[in-house]
């Protein structure tokens, strides 16, 4: 089934993407979370699956023209990881002491902006922009579905903390992707999913993730309509996290409020990391240490050769400095600042689909961005997916009421609705 899947998504996705690069868009993206080559190593080569992909994927862009620039209300998000992306380079250049590994993170960060600059330049209508977002779900919900199967069969998953913390922030899209769906057989397939990479976070006993899904759990509450369904699914969803978290889980979790004398060395090697942080922040407020150097500089401060910052604010601070910090904590903070108020239903903007769309985005990158005051995942791609459906469904609500008459607008208020034609019903203003 890999084998199929992969070769079917990369050579003939890679062909009709050369006509419509949105196609190769979605795959290149499910790939990123899916890694064909691990996820299916028993029958697939090593390959250039993704490699292959992008390829067609730019080609394709660049034959229509790179897309639409309109980028409306998004455009402070693009510039803000094109900056951070251009800002790495300077870094890498002018301060790195190894530049070849510094220029591996810029080329990294590449693989993830361009496909970024593609999505939010190509999608042009919500119906695509439903359908990127459940290819996301889709993804992570087998992903997850494939982490709980190797739970029940191998027992306890310790130390995968990559793949946690993905879970948490795929958790928020699944939930308000199937809560929202018209369709009952997509919300249950939103719902299940949800449920699974919430199991999944917790049996990997990560800490940190635990904490986002308690993130996911109460802004959860605060941005939907408070009626007897909604209350009455989220005591349910309270229920079968609770269901769910073991002993061993309840008893990892409540380790993060213990004493300074009952606190684990993990945790309270944090305190310690954070302060050693804070001052390479304060030596290099500019430029930073460079890209991927806090490893390079860890035994300075007298931990072993190769540790991490556990706290990606302050190790990317500490690598790019106070200009680079301020570029990525932009990306993200724009994303929830400029659909918070359609998140909780305050919009001017009157698109029956914007407010799903923002409480996910909301939800799931508000519980990133807490997670990762315990982590320094600056590889985990998903995160920037979810600010790319911010950033598409920025430029879509600031489209002009001339342009929403178009018929490509039209055609898919029947398909898309998130939620406006379900079970439960999101306010829209008159």
């Amino acid at each position: 089934m890999g084998l199929l899947f992969t070769y079917a998504m990369t050579y003939g996705g890679s062909f009709f993407s050369l006509f419509n690069p949105f196609y190769g868009l979605l795959i290149y993206i499910s790939f990123a979370i899916l890694k064909p080559e691990r996820m299916w190593a028993y029958s697939l080569t090593a390959g250039n699956y993704s490699r292959i992909v992008a390829i067609s994927l730019l080609l394709g862009w660049a034959l229509r023209g790179f897309g639409n620039w309109q980028l409306g209300r998004a455009k402070g998000i693009v510039f803000a990881f094109m900056g951070f992306w251009l800002w790495s380079i300077v870094s890498g250049l002018l301060a790195a002491t190894d530049t070849d590994r510094a220029l591996k993170f810029v080329e990294e960060n590449g693989k993830v902006l361009l496909p970024f600059l593609v999505g939010v330049t190509i999608i042009e209508t919500p119906k695509q922009l439903k359908i990127l977002i459940w290819v996301i779900v889709l993804s992570m919900g087998y992903f997850a579905f494939r982490e709980n199967e190797s739970y029940y069969e191998f027992g306890l998953k310790e130390g995968d903390n990559l793949t946690a913390h993905m879970m948490v922030v795929g958790a928020g899209l699944a939930f308000f992707s199937g809560l929202s769906s018209q369709s009952l057989v997509m919300k249950a397939g939103g719902l299940v999913a949800a449920a699974l990479m919430v199991h999944a976070a917790m049996f990997h006993m990560s800490r940190a993730a635990m904490i986002g899904i308690l993130v996911v759990g109460v802004l959860t509450f605060l941005v939907l309509p408070k009626n007897w369904k909604t209350l009455s699914l989220l005591i349910v969803a309270v229920a079968v996290g609770l269901r769910l978290a073991g002993p061993n889980i309840v008893q990892e979790f409540m380790t993060v409020t213990a004493s300074e004398e009952e606190r684990d060395s993990s945790a309270q090697s944090r305190f310690v990391l954070w302060a050693a942080l804070s001052s390479e922040i304060q030596g290099n407020p500019v430029l930073g240490l460079g890209p991927n150097h806090w490893q390079l500089n860890a035994h300075k401060h007298g931990f072993p050769a190769g540790k991490d910052g556990h706290c990606l604010w302050l190790q990317m601070g500490a690598e790019f400095g106070i200009p680079g910090l301020a570029f990525l904590l932009c990306f993200y903070g724009l994303s929830v600042w400029r659909l918070w108020p359609a998140a909780i239903g305050r919009s001017e903007h009157e698109f029956p689909w914007l407010r799903p769309v923002a409480q996910m985005v909301v939800v799931s990158i508000a519980a990133f961005f807490v997670e990762q005051w315990f982590g320094s995942f600056s590889g985990m791609e998903l995160p920037f997916y979810v600010v790319l459906i911010a950033a598409v469904a920025l430029k879509l609500s600031s489209a002009s009421p001339a342009e929403t008459q178009h018929p490509h607008w039209a055609a898919v208020g029947h398909v898309y609705d998130l939620g406006i034609h379900g079970q439960i019903r999101y306010p829209v203003k008159s």
